[in-house]
């Protein structure tokens, strides 16, 4: 009991940690993109073509269930309305990343994901709502949920791409971050 417990600490501070550094981690290029697109563009979408890709440490598991885009919809340039679309595994390959000069390349994952049935729908409805005219634009994000391989990582890398059309590459959702684990403290009460 005492090791699904510090596990659980262990994953709601690195979520946390997630969360934190992603804000800060979208490219200027990218943030600058993703800013352009007012309701006419979000509207003109085709869910369909919406894909992302997640990569992690080849040892660091992608909880699908709990991943989620989200689409942050604006009025009057301000945070509104916000919806999380549920996605579906379209396949995963593996790779590996320089990780410096004079270090060898780090494994990873790379999990192609795309809007699943439910998500489509959500996505879909959202575009409906934006054709009310109240929302003035959106913002697209990613919550990322992983399971790490043992209590004992210190750290693991991520990162996250979004294509909107299916004719254009991929583009840095956040850029690759590293995310420290710290360790839980023990919980007296389950202590022996």
């Amino acid at each position: 009991m005492r090791n699904i417990s510090t596990l659980s600490r262990c994953l709601l501070i690195a979520a946390t940690a997630l969360i934190l550094s992603s804000c800060a981690a979208v490219p200027l290029k990218t943030a600058l993109k993703l800013r352009k697109l007012d309701t006419p563009a979000l509207t003109s979408l085709n869910p369909a073509d919406l894909q992302i890709k997640v990569t992690l440490d080849n040892d660091v598991g992608l909880l699908l269930d709990h991943t989620r885009l989200n689409l942050n919809l604006t009025r009057d340039g301000r945070g509104w309305r916000s919806t999380d679309i549920h996605l579906s595994l379209l396949g995963r390959s593996l790779d590996e990343h320089s990780a410096g000069l004079f270090r060898a390349a780090v494994p990873v994952s790379i999990w192609h994901l795309e809007l699943s049935e439910k998500g489509l729908d959500q996505f879909r409805e959202a575009q409906e709502f934006m054709l009310t005219g109240e929302p003035d634009g959106g913002e697209f994000g990613i919550a990322v949920a992983y399971k790490l391989p043992s209590d004992e990582i210190g750290s693991f890398t991520v990162k996250a791409d979004l294509r909107l059309y299916a004719d254009e590459p991929f583009m840095s959702l956040i850029k690759r971050q590293t995310i420290k684990v710290v360790p839980a403290a023990t919980d007296e009460s389950t202590t022996p």
